[in-house]
């Protein structure tokens, strides 16, 4: 994870291309491991200046931006659901095309042009004490291929949180998130391939055949193959 500096209260995550690339103009400020894909702070001062430590780096909590990166390998080939549950302030969630180019060891100077058209997921904050939550976008994945997974999270003011939650083909939830999301030790055999789904499918929520209600259909994405 990434961690930038994040203009104190100003509304750059309302417009696309920030959210996509232009975040990298912020000043970075260190790196961490993380092993999930959720954050949480409450009831927290406001204030532009106070600091915290996390993941020992002295953290602004009032106003950051983290980007999670890492590959999403799954187990199961169909359509999965990626949904944001109580964001605060802003998420947008890249897979595949638009993450960072395949087969890259590093997403700077890696994120393919048109990224800010190609997330597969956006949830802003909407208005005092209420968080966006339940915003979902789909996409079918082929198992064992590596699918580039860039997560843009942006703090604006005072407290902050959100969750992030994949449902597999069966409609379960993903409970641990670091079996599914891993780097692969070594790029040296990596090579790029469209997955695509043409037959017709009901996305339903695991419970029935209760529709979703989707922000986005996806039907495809660039997944990474590696050869032995």
């Amino acid at each position: 994870v990434l961690y930038y500096n994040y203009p104190f209260r100003e509304f750059k995550y309302t417009t696309s291309a920030y959210m996509a690339s232009d975040y990298q103009s912020e000043k970075l400020y260190g790196s961490f491991t993380a092993d999930h894909a959720s954050f949480s702070m409450m009831d927290l001062p406001l204030a532009s200046d106070d600091t915290i430590m996390y993941s020992g780096l002295t953290l602004y909590h009032n106003h950051f931006l983290f980007e999670y990166t890492s590959y999403f390998k799954p187990v199961t080939t169909g359509l999965y659901s990626f949904t944001l549950v109580n964001v605060d302030d802003a998420v947008t969630v890249f897979l595949g095309n638009g993450a960072f180019n395949c087969c890259a060891s590093s997403v700077r100077g890696n994120i393919p042009e048109g990224a800010d058209s190609a997330s597969i997921l956006y949830a802003g904050y909407i208005s005092s004490n209420t968080p966006a939550s339940g915003k979902s976008g789909y996409v079918f994945l082929q198992q064992e291929l590596y699918f580039p997974l860039r997560i843009i999270f942006v703090n604006y003011a005072s407290v902050t949180q959100f969750k992030f939650d994949i449902i597999d083909p069966s409609g379960a939830t993903l409970d641990d998130l670091s079996v599914y999301m891993v780097v692969p030790d070594s790029f040296a055999n990596c090579g790029a391939t469209t997955v695509t789904q043409t037959t017709a499918f009901t996305i339903t929520s695991g419970t029935g055949n209760t529709p979703y209600t989707s922000t986005k259909l996806i039907t495809q994405g660039n997944g990474v193959v590696y050869t032995e």
